[in-house]
């Protein structure tokens, strides 16, 4: 099974995030991002002062070194829920050696979230919001995570839709679930269904390629599913590399308003820098990585257990060691 998973939602994200360098002098064009108040607390953050290295010495670089930001895709069902997250990334910037890691989270991983006990890592969001969320896996896999970028069922669609789709080689069971998922999406977004009624190569719309991205039913479930959303990510990107410099402006302004975040004007500036010089030499994991997950069934009810301590360290290692981590069969 491969290991390197991007997610739908990181897509739009690191659209603004290469783009905004192109266009500083559209500073006012951020005015547009939802810019919300978040804590500057380590301890309401979670963050540990230990960060060890693998040989159990304390060997994290400093803040200006590397930086990471949490990424949720919310499916809030309206303006007044929180909504769990669907998509749960952490994107570490490294300047000194000019990399970009995506590093996704299985969200249903069986967490501790502070005040809640042990639950699906997705449920931290709907429970207490980004603040919780972004706690719980700083607390979870010892990181250093300060601030977050949220992006919503119906802003993906839209962003998708503004780029004219997404063409993908779909079979026959991929059809009718994608029928299938487009209800559960349109109950969410208030979107209408748009039915297919063929397979094979199929130029995708907004809601057609969130259901398919969302796909859990079919071969080893959600890890499948994160296959699915690397592939509409990386079409994505395909449609970005193509797209006009005089497209660029009004795709900032459009993609802008679909997003909340923690970030002010000034760090998005600074980390659209960063990403411009590093997306080339981008690396990607999924953690848990094979091997130390396992089923967990708790009063009927499906999780994914697996080694916090060893996953814990693998992503460090990752992170700020470079090293990437090994799976060991079986899956589970």
């Amino acid at each position: 099974m491969k290991k390197n998973k991007k997610i739908l939602f990181l897509s739009s994200f690191i659209i603004i995030l290469i783009l905004i360098p192109l266009f500083i002098y559209s500073y006012n064009i951020l005015n547009k991002v939802n810019t919300e108040d978040f804590t500057n607390d380590t301890d309401e953050l979670g963050i540990s002062n230990s960060k060890m290295n693998s040989n159990g010495e304390n060997n994290k670089p400093s803040n200006n070194e590397i930086t990471n930001i949490a990424l949720f895709g919310i499916d809030n069902r309206s303006t007044n829920d929180k909504g769990r997250s669907d998509a749960i990334l952490v994107v570490s910037i490294n300047t000194i050696d000019n990399e970009l890691k995506l590093i996704s989270i299985m969200r249903d991983s069986y967490v501790n979230i502070d005040g809640y006990g042990y639950d699906k890592l997705n449920h931290a969001y709907a429970y207490g919001g980004p603040l919780l969320a972004v706690k719980t896996i700083n607390q979870t896999f010892e990181l250093d995570i300060k601030d977050y970028v949220t992006v919503n069922f119906e802003s993906v669609i839209d962003i998708i839709d503004y780029f004219g789709g997404i063409t993908i080689d779909i079979n026959e069971d991929e059809m009718e679930l994608i029928n299938k998922y487009q209800y559960e999406a349109s109950a969410i977004t208030g979107k209408p269904v748009q039915t297919l009624n063929s397979f094979g190569k199929i130029n995708l719309t907004g809601m057609q390629a969130l259901s398919y991205s969302r796909i859990r039913d079919l071969g080893n479930g959600d890890f499948e599913r994160t296959s699915r959303q690397r592939k509409v990510c990386e079409l994505l990107a395909e449609k970005i590399k193509n797209m006009e410099v005089t497209q660029i402006p009004s795709t900032i302004s459009k993609i802008a308003p679909m997003f909340s975040t923690s970030l002010t004007k000034k760090e998005m500036i600074n980390i659209g820098y960063s990403a411009l010089n590093t997306v080339s030499n981008l690396d990607q994991e999924r953690f848990p990585v094979d091997g130390y997950c396992d089923r967990k069934i708790v009063d009927d009810i499906w999780y994914l257990s697996f080694d916090e301590t060893e996953t814990a360290n693998q992503i460090h290692k990752y992170i700020y060691e470079d090293i990437k981590p090994l799976e060991k069969d079986p899956l589970f």
